[in-house]
């Protein structure tokens, strides 16, 4: 890897530099853009989770082996989420900022893509796993091939698919942060250019702002999974 431990060893004193420079007064008149940039993250992570949400649950049931019509149908939908989860959001994002524009919809459309790919994958897992008990006892009492899985799969799965859904989102609002940055809209645009500039008296607010978001859409999360546990 090429470590250059000498240089490690020295980091820790310029990082303590930089982050003491983040405890500036902050840029209080900068406050109602942050709060609309805010705003406008968690939108787009919003946005993002609902439209994959919808997206993934069919081709997730498909793709799941107890549900799936057919094997193929399952390994040939696994393949694909595969794929496209290989490639970055942020390359996706950049991509799409250069084909159709720059602002919030490449941003959008960058997250639900990935977060698509994710999900089906992820769902069909949740599917598999539930008990075979409910199934059949439907299919004993003359349910066909369609309420078997809808009945007796989908329900056992259903907290699982919310807890997936919401971790989704913790994890879209933490990359719309920083897809800003290639011109995907929300905050990170405005947080790479006070990087660049060294204004920290923004710096510090949006870094503050992130967090603040993040948390609370994590502690709302696990409240949710709570209840539905």
């Amino acid at each position: 890897m090429q470590v250059d431990y000498v240089a490690l060893a020295k980091s820790p004193a310029p990082l303590f530099n930089f982050l003491k420079k983040l405890f500036v007064a902050p840029d209080f008149a900068y406050f109602p853009t942050l709060a609309q940039l805010t705003l406008e993250t968690f939108l787009i992570a919003f946005v993002a989770t609902i439209a994959a949400c919808l997206l993934s649950f069919i081709p997730a049931f498909l793709a799941a082996r107890n549900c799936t019509p057919h094997i193929v149908v399952s390994v040939g939908l696994k393949g694909i989420a595969s794929i496209v989860r290989a490639i970055p959001d942020l390359l996706l994002a950049l991509v799409l900022a250069s084909s159709i524009g720059l602002g919030n919809v490449p941003g959008v459309m960058a997250l639900t893509i990935t977060s698509v790919a994710y999900m089906v994958k992820a769902y069909a897992e949740a599917l598999e796993v539930v008990s075979k008990n409910p199934v059949e006892g439907i299919a004993a009492a003359g349910g066909g091939w369609l309420a078997q899985r809808t009945l007796g799969v989908v329900p056992q799965a259903a907290p699982d698919l919310i807890g997936l859904s919401l971790y989704t989102m913790d994890s879209n609002l933490r990359s719309a942060a920083i897809l800003g940055a290639v011109g995907a809209g929300g905050i990170g645009y405005d947080l790479a250019a006070a990087i660049r500039h060294f204004r920290f008296d923004r710096l510090g607010m949006m870094i503050l702002s992130v967090y603040l978001s993040v948390s609370l859409v994590d502690a709302l999360s696990s409240w949710i999974r709570r209840r539905v546990g």
